[in-house]
């Protein structure tokens, strides 16, 4: 494809300088949208949609998501970080396919998870127009650019006298207030100044903000050929708000707060130098350079209900309901988050135009440059817990997605105390051991399946005294519930004999005093809980990447005849990649070292510490029951009376080249005086993003949780476009485009525990082919006093293949060995050292033997060796021990030797339950728990359709309607494992009313009535929270210029 763009640019050249001689000085350029003026569309071909200021200040608008959401060919969804301004379907991957400019100059995010663009940093009153380029511009305007291009024009470069001071209140005791002025100074130098303030509330409890909007530039007409413009801006916001609430609680509460509060401080500063020479009519060199730095500083105190940790291993070994799932949680866990993010953009460029034969062609030569660099920082403490108090057991049927604090209130047998409720399960299995009647309890459970059970001949059973009534199934989906209500019940109505005391471990008596079954552990095994015991998790990342670009590019554009003309570019690219990432993940812990509980507890965590598992594999002891970390933290324990755990410490360094071609063909025919159609095809490219080049996961290789290189490739884009636009009868404009936009190797991401920043795992993946194809068709009518304006936005945003399911197979392959391995380690550190325990064997020689034992496990399990050959391996290895007789009297280890038949194949069961577990889990999502052939692109509404209206009623009074139709679209998230749950978000509409009343030429009225009829819908929405929209919503201001 390459070699055609290459073939159709030369043609073009030589059809240009076909005449051998060229003289300059005949040439004129009549394009007045020169790049100087802050305007990317001096070159456009296509149809494009142009937002003037008259359209801006007729609506009175206060920000940049308000226009957009009514203007034609743009949609605006929400994700968590904020808005994105959707073009041609390009949904959630907006960052990366819609290129949002400044005056020209690029202010998109390089943070795909947590960037926004700054929007509300730019001073709507400022604003002189705003061009949407809808489809690609791969030429002129490089990467990410595949979906459009949104350049906004500020009046900074204005070169005449003018004032203009407006005051506006509106809806939640928000008040703006806007001034910008225009100086003429002399004949050669022009000043222009704004400042916009904003304070207010917001539509939901807790949200309230203030902001700042600083803008100037001066502009020097140094003589007739050279012009030079300075510019500037600063913004301050401070704002405090709160995150979502769960669907059930939105619906009674709309504007109520969620769990959070969330303070941001945001900051943001530019400036630019623009030159431009006109060194002959029909040439011009311009040149400039611009700095922006966004910065936001962020507070977050979260009261979380529920906060979940890893729970794969809580479903086997409980055993859940069919249709449910269960989760282990931390109840009522307050944690603060504490962070700032950094975005610092550097852009330069230069360009060259040139206009030649008599102004029938025009060439342009350009260089761009860019560097983007995202430094971010995040601390999350979470406040000290008790872990035995608050650890819980989660049981949800699957489909509920909501999790709602009220309604868990009124099932507490769907969320049970792990160290109580649960934990008594295993006492009563032995209760007579404690003082308990097991036909008591026996007889309370039957009755309990009774109860629950579906199957009638069950029931019979049970009526006819069978000792074994129920079935697997009935005990498996009914368990929860016999846990639950034995656990609650009174423990004197189970005790032998009808005594009033159990026993406790020692076997000494424990009288009671109203106790219930789910407080037996604590009775029995006192010295197991410690009341000062508390944990407080503590999660460090930074994030400093950089992404610099170096761009040439050529565009020409030559009239072929006085109808026909063609258009054909060719950019290339070079992305240079560098940066680093690091994350560190600790456990404080404070309480009585004396206590079993709390050296169990500094056993698991050491043993689940991925740093000590690099420890291991260097050769250092490491087992579950405790190693030379364990002992050493509980002896800082006892001396400080805290000791801290380091459970990951990750970092990883990312260097990067992309080298990439792109081009263009198009034409354009004039028909008729009016009416034009044009063709276009365009090979573009989209280069990762710099957060997108690392993975946080377990990596194949290490079996542990790392970053590593996501080994990404570019994203190639195919897009084709046929369009027609004109005029009827002088008072009638249309336009309407078909667009088709084939994208191979799109750039996805899997998450896991996408809620948890402690868990969060990411995998970014390239799937292989979507498609984007749609129409768009807008109109004007202008009669004497009434101008209609109408459009229609169609887009099918889907997957044409994906491979997301071999891939995340993949990932679950990769699990399933690292939890085997860890089961492996788990005999490794008990049954071995177990059977080389003997009396009056140190302890160091019972370490080698066991060290000599594993490895001839491990290739016994690996089934390099036979039984037999292990056997002879241990008796060689035993023979080598100055105390062989104390186990060569050993008749297990001499019949059996580290394994029996028996424990061999249930070992090797246990394998393939492991692997068929992550199989399965990974499995769901070939029954649609993830974005497969056919599925929709998330976040890309596919209609949106507008209608607007606006009479002059009289000289003096002008008032209009306007209404916007966006239809329903999908989202996705993380669900459970590496499921991806998708939403349905409804359509809906809005309408609104606006008007303007001159009480002098100077001196006017606005006023606005928007969502007339109080439509409710959501911003954002998943499948267990949403955003509330505002209701009806009001606006009052006032204008004066001078």
């Amino acid at each position: 494809m390459k070699k055609y763009v290459l073939l159709s640019f030369y043609l073009i050249s030589a059809l240009a300088f076909s005449n051998n001689e060229i003289e300059l000085e005949q040439s004129i350029i009549t394009n007045k949208n020169s790049a100087y003026s802050g305007s990317v569309t001096q070159n456009e071909k296509k149809n494009i949609v142009l937002v003037t200021k008259s359209d801006i200040e007729k609506k009175n608008y206060k920000d940049l998501e308000s226009i957009f959401k009514d203007s034609p060919v743009t949609s605006v969804v929400y994700t968590e970080a904020g808005p994105l301004v959707v073009l041609r379907g390009s949904g959630q991957k907006t960052a990366m396919r819609v290129k949002v400019l400044l005056d020209g100059n690029s202010i998109n995010t390089v943070d795909d998870s947590m960037g926004v663009i700054p929007f509300n940093s730019i001073p709507v009153s400022s604003i002189e127009k705003i061009e949407i380029i809808p489809g690609g511009g791969i030429t002129l305007y490089g990467s990410g650019s595949s979906s459009g291009v949104i350049n906004i024009i500020t009046n900074s470069s204005k070169t005449n006298n003018f004032g203009n001071l407006s005051l506006t209140a509106s809806s939640f005791n928000t008040y703006n207030v806007t001034l910008t002025k225009g100086i003429k100074l002399g004949d050669r130098v022009f000043l222009n100044l704004g400042m916009e303030g904003q304070k207010g509330k917001g539509y939901r409890d807790k949200d309230e903000s203030e902001k700042l909007n600083l803008l100037t530039g001066i502009e020097f007409k140094l003589n007739e050929k050279n012009r030079l413009r300075l510019s500037g801006s600063r913004f301050f916001e401070n704002a405090d708000t709160t995150d979502e609430l769960d669907l059930i609680s939105l619906s009674k509460n709309r504007r109520g707060a969620g769990n959070s509060d969330i303070d941001v401080k945001s900051r943001r500063y530019s400036y630019s130098i623009d030159y431009e020479y006109k060194a002959k009519p029909n040439l011009t060199f311009t040149t400039s350079y611009n700095q922006s730095k966004y910065k936001r500083d962020i507070n977050q105190f979260n009261r979380p209900y529920l906060t979940f940790l890893p729970s794969e291993w809580i479903e086997d070994l409980y055993g859940v309901p069919d249709g449910y799932s269960a989760d282990l949680v931390i109840k009522n866990a307050n944690n603060n988050l504490k962070g700032n993010i950094e975005e610092e953009i550097k852009n330069g460029k230069f360009k060259t135009d040139y206009s030649y034969n008599d102004g029938k062609g025009n060439l342009t030569f350009g260089y761009d440059y860019s560097d983007h660099r995202l430094k971010r920082f995040m601390d999350i403490k979470t406040e000290p817990f008790d872990p035995q108090e608050k650890t819980f057991l989660f049981l949800r049927k699957q489909e509920d997605r909501v999790i709602n604090e009220e309604i868990l209130k009124q099932h507490p047998e769907n969320l049970m105390n792990f160290y109580t409720n649960v934990l008594s399960m295993f006492f009563m299995g032995d209760g007579d051991e404690y003082g308990l009647d097991d036909a008591k309890t026996s007889k309370r459970a039957m009755n309990i399946l009774y109860r629950n059970t579906t199957s009638e001949e069950e029931k019979r059973k049970y009526e006819a005294g069978d000792p074994y009534p129920f079935g697997w199934d009935t005990i498996k989906n009914n368990l929860w519930k016999v846990v639950y209500e034995l656990s609650e019940e009174d423990i004197s109505k189970y005790t032998k004999n009808g005594n009033n005391y159990i026993l406790d471990s020692e076997g000494n008596k424990v009288y009671l005093k109203n106790e219930k079954m789910k407080d037996i552990a604590k009775l029995i095994s006192p010295d197991y809980f410690d009341s000062t015991f508390s944990m407080s998790p503590i999660t460090t990342a930074t994030v400093d990447v950089k992404k610099k670009n170096h761009s040439f590019y050529l565009f020409n554009n030559y009239k072929l005849t006085d109808r026909l003309e063609i258009n054909a570019g060719l950019r290339y690219e070079k992305a240079i990649y560098n940066g680093e990432r690091k994350t560190r993940t600790e456990q404080i812990i404070r309480g009585n070292a004396d206590k079993g509980s709390t050296k169990s507890m500094i056993d698991m965590y050491t043993a689940l510490s991925d740093v000590e598992y690099y420890k291991r594999e260097q050769g250092q002891r490491h087992n579950w029951g405790g190693n030379d970390t364990s002992k050493e933290k509980l002896k800082e324990l006892k001396e400080k009376g805290y000791t801290t755990i380091v459970m990951s410490e990750l970092s990883r360094k990312d260097k990067r080249k992309e080298e990439n071609f792109g081009g263009e063909i198009g034409f354009n025919y004039r028909f008729n005086d009016t009416d034009t159609v044009y063709t276009k095809y365009e090979r573009a490219f989209n280069t990762p993003l710099p957060t997108q080049l690392t993975n946080k996961t377990f990596d194949p290789r290490t079996k542990i949780k790392v970053y590593w290189e996501s080994n990404l490739k570019t994203e190639k884009i195919d897009n084709f476009e046929l369009g027609i636009r004109g005029t009827i009868n002088n008072n009638i404009t249309y336009s309407l485009a078909g667009f088709v936009s084939d994208t191979k190797n799109e750039i996805l991401s899997i998450v896991k525990d996408g809620s948890s920043h402690m868990l969060r795992e990411w995998r970014f993946i390239n799937i292989d082919r979507t498609r984007r194809m749609g129409l768009e068709f807008q109109s004007q009518q202008v009669f004497d006093k009434l101008t209609l304006k109408q459009s229609i936005t169609y887009v099918d945003p889907k997957i044409l293949s994906n491979d997301y399911e071999r891939q995340v197979l993949q990932i679950g392959k990769d699990r399933a060995e690292d939890l085997y391995r860890n089961l492996r380690a788990s005999d490794a550190n008990y049954s071995v050292k177990y059977s080389f325990w003997k009396n009056g064997v140190p302890e160091a020689e019972r370490d080698r033997l066991a060290d000599g034992a594993n490895k001839i496990l491990d290739n016994l399990y690996e089934g390099r060796i036979t039984k037999d050959e292990s056997k002879k391996q241990l008796q060689d290895l035993i023979n080598t021990s100055p105390y062989k007789d104390k186990y060569n009297n050993d008749n297990y280890l001499k019949n059996y030797g580290l394994l029996s038949d028996k424990e061999l194949k249930r070992r090797a069961e246990l394998k393939k339950e492991i692997y068929e577990q992550f199989d399965n889990e990974v499995r769901r999502t070939a029954d649609g728990s993830y974005l497969k052939k056919g599925d929709k692109i998330p976040l890309s509404p596919r209609l949106k359709a507008t209608l607007s209206a606006d009479y002059q009623f009289t000289e003096k009074l002008k008032l209009g309607a306007n209404a916007t139709y966006i239809g329903r679209y999908l989202t996705a998230e993380p669900g459970k494992g590496y499921e991806i749950v998708t939403t349905n978000v409804p359509s809906h509409w809005v309408a609104d009313v606006y008007g303007t009343y001159n009480i002098t030429e100077d001196f006017s009225v606005k006023f606005g009535l928007n969502n007339i009829f109080n439509h409710k819908y959501y911003l954002r929405q998943d499948s267990r929270t949403a955003t509330p929209a505002p209701g009806r919503t009001w606006n009052l201001g006032v204008n004066y210029r001078f």
